[in-house]
């Protein structure tokens, strides 16, 4: 592989990983105890992370990112509490 290749392809993971990880300090920062893990704010930004990656492996797939998006719901619905 490519250097040049290689290097755009850890920095296009990287970036949406560094995004996720600021949005959950954010959150953190300024609500406290409900952005935390266990959190009802921290369960909202879990499912919108993972609602996304599921789009993006279902445009992946060439299929429509919100049939991703609804089996990543569907998974984190079937999760026992």
């Amino acid at each position: 592989m490519q250097p040049q290749r290689l290097r755009q392809l850890v920095l296009t993971g990287a970036r949406p990983l560094a995004l996720v990880i600021l949005a959950f300090t954010s959150l953190f920062l300024v609500t406290g105890d409900d952005g935390a893990p266990g959190g009802h704010l921290f369960a909202l930004l879990c499912i919108y992370v993972v609602s996304r990656a599921g789009g993006t492996i279902a445009t992946l797939a060439r299929l429509p990112p919100l049939l991703g998006m609804l089996c990543a719901g569907l998974a984190l619905g079937n999760l026992p509490v």
